[in-house]
């Protein structure tokens, strides 16, 4: 009997954090917009596919300007001279 001393206040505690909870995310527009993130789920894969295509264009764009810029006199991609 005595542990409803404890658990009555905290089962109150929690359900005003519950409230308080729910009030900020009303006056703070959460639920303003309810279709746009089952949309978002449906369109991710085209998304997902340009975003990947995009990637591939810049490391091919990277690529070749590092294979048109010329090594510097000496550097280590030539063989070294035998004596």
């Amino acid at each position: 009997m005595n542990i409803l001393y404890f658990l009555v206040p905290l089962a109150l505690v929690l359900a005003g954090v519950a409230v308080y909870g729910f009030i900020w995310a009303v006056r703070n527009g959460q639920y303003e917009d309810l279709e746009t993130p089952g949309i978002r789920m449906i369109t991710s894969d085209l998304d997902a596919d340009s975003t990947v295509r995009r990637r591939e264009e810049h490391a091919k764009q990277r690529d070749h300007a590092e294979h048109d810029q010329k090594p510097p006199s000496g550097s280590a991609d030539q063989p070294a001279r035998s004596l």
